[in-house]
């Protein structure tokens, strides 16, 4: 970090370069495909858990998701191949996730979590496109 702070302070111009951006009502414009595809793997692993926890509350079937969910969150990590693969990146958000809500829920109790997932679910979102 310093090495970098001392290039820095003795330079007098830096060019930045951006691949991609995404804007407030969820479009996205650039370059780097694959980070979008990532992106959205992401958005649709997190909105796929918390989809089965809002579900699985209103039909009275809370416990069962929830050990569904602790069984992705146990499940081998991914091995990313030489290609990018919108699957490998989605399994790997999902188990991400799947930790998350798992490890959230033995903390603090389910009856203290679901609440917040499913309102977290019932947000308002944008849907990411590209522009």
């Amino acid at each position: 970090m310093a090495k970098l702070e001392g290039q820095l302070a003795e330079s007098t111009d830096i060019t930045v370069s951006i691949d991609g951006v995404v804007f407030d009502d969820g479009t996205f414009i650039g370059s780097n495909a694959v980070f979008f595809q990532q992106l959205q793997a992401s958005v649709n692993a997190k909105i796929d858990l918390l989809r089965q926890v809002a579900l699985a509350k209103e039909q009275g079937r809370l416990d069962q998701v929830l050990d569904s969910i602790a069984a992705y969150s146990l499940e081998p990590d991914v091995a990313f191949g030489p290609k990018f693969s919108a699957d490998e990146y989605y399994r790997y958000f999902r188990k991400l996730y799947a930790t998350e809500i798992t490890s959230t829920s033995r903390v603090y109790g389910k009856d203290r979590v679901v609440p917040n997932l499913v309102q977290s679910y019932h947000r308002a979102r944008p849907i990411l496109r590209k522009g």
